[in-house]
């Protein structure tokens, strides 16, 4: 169950960090 509660916590992570990149890059422009 712990495996499965990171493994979610990984795919919210890494959903806000392309998030956060992606603006970081429209306001770098």
């Amino acid at each position: 169950m712990a495996v499965g509660i990171f493994a979610i916590i990984a795919v919210i992570v890494k959903a806000k960090w392309q998030n956060y990149a992606s603006a970081y890059q429209s306001s770098a422009q």
